[in-house]
């Protein structure tokens, strides 16, 4: 493999970057190398470009719930800083005890407390990104409102470090609940586990956190069947409403709600370690066709319950690609998001509807690589085999 260049400043990671350019050489970017198993094959490149030496805080406001920092900070140590003033960046996304800040923003990784906080780009209020001409490009700024420039920070959200390298990264963060407790609820089939989520819906609470797990996804966990794991929060006169309304459940506290949440924000990585040769595949839809989506499925999922995400565990590729034609065929987008590196170098990965607004979509994104990279030198089909 190719030495690993690491730049210390951002103005050193913008010469890298514009002289391997001028020199039509092929780049790779990396952080932690967290995130090698997923989306596109990381293959070799002339060269390769490591943000590690970029760990900085930048600047750190507690009281207007702001912070910015380099993108080569581990994600750990941004957290453990900031809960030191009682606070956090709102994301628990999966290996977010070893992975760059800059690795999480660019592949956009969220976890379960997405349906209480959002994503990535609910979270980011500004960044500064490396472009191969050799600049500095600075978008949003340190203000929680501020609007300016903050699509171009959206575009590098999820590109997989196809466009250009993000620098540093500005955050807004949140304080942390006072409590939180966790509610699992063991249901017999999914048809119970899905009309208790219709009651969710429906009733006057609002976890921070909703996710379904599968009879061989939970049963690690201490559960049987079918689970429905809702975490609240808030203070403890709000929890007692919680408990009261529902008592059914087995309720998890303190340091067993957090290996609880740890086991659950890990269910894709671990399976890969326990599976070398498996696949995990990230399929969207509607509430009301996860039921659809899910029924049949023999497989171990987590399902983020309320958004309409679910992540599928196989063992190998004979049993994805059957999963990928039907929901294909049903029209619901889907990434085979991990995989062996065979597997993303040969297979499609990224099965997205043939509808009018989708293929315009795609061909803006192709529109959007030509304009950052025209020569294709960056993080070649990283962004799922497709850009």
């Amino acid at each position: 493999m190719t030495q690993p260049l690491a730049p210390a400043t951002p103005e050193d990671l913008a010469t890298i970057l514009a002289e391997a350019a001028f020199r039509n050489k092929s780049i790779s970017l990396l952080g932690f190398d967290s995130k090698l198993a997923m989306a596109g094959p990381a293959v070799q490149t002339d060269v390769v470009v490591s943000t590690r030496c970029l760990g900085r805080v930048l600047r750190y406001e507690p009281k207007d719930l702001t912070l910015s920092v380099e993108s080569g900070m581990p994600f750990a140590s941004v957290q453990a800083l900031l809960a030191q003033h009682g606070q956090m960046i709102a994301l628990d996304p999966p290996h977010a005890d070893c992975a760059s800040v800059g690795g999480i923003i660019a592949s956009n990784s969220s976890g379960p407390l997405r349906l209480g906080y959002g994503t990535a780009r609910d979270q980011v209020i500004g960044m500064t990104f490396a472009t191969l001409e050799g600049k500095l490009v600075r978008t949003g700024g340190m203000v929680v409102k501020n609007v300016a420039g903050l699509d171009i920070a959206k575009l590098m959200i999820g590109s997989f470090g196809t466009l250009a390298a993000i620098a540093s990264v500005n955050f807004r963060v949140h304080s942390k609940p006072a409590h939180t407790a966790t509610f699992v609820f063991e249901m017999p089939t999914l048809e119970a586990a899905l009309r208790l989520r219709r009651e969710i819906l429906g009733g006057p609470l609002h976890p921070i956190a909703a996710d379904l797990l599968s009879p061989s996804a939970v049963a690690g966990l201490g559960f049987r069947g079918f689970a429905i794991a809702l975490r609240s929060a808030g203070s403890e006169a709000v929890l007692s409403r919680y408990r009261s309304a529902w008592h059914q459940a087995e309720i998890i506290e303190d340091a067993a709600e957090e290996e609880f949440w740890r086991s659950v924000r890990e269910f894709s990585p671990d399976h890969m370690r326990r599976f070398p040769e498996g696949c995990v595949i990230r399929v969207s839809s509607s509430l009301e066709a996860m039921a659809e989506v899910l029924r049949d499925l023999q497989e171990a999922y987590v399902s983020r319950l309320l958004n309409g995400v679910t992540f599928i565990a196989v063992s190998n590729w004979a049993q994805a690609a059957p999963l990928l034609t039907r929901f294909a065929q049903h029209s619901w987008p889907a990434v085979v998001e991990y995989a062996p590196h065979e597997i993303r170098s040969e297979q499609t990965l990224w099965f997205v509807p043939e509808t009018e607004a989708e293929q315009n979509a795609f061909r803006m994104m192709k529109k959007l690589k030509a304009v950052f990279d025209p020569q294709h030198l960056l993080n070649r089909n990283r962004l799922y085999g497709r850009i």
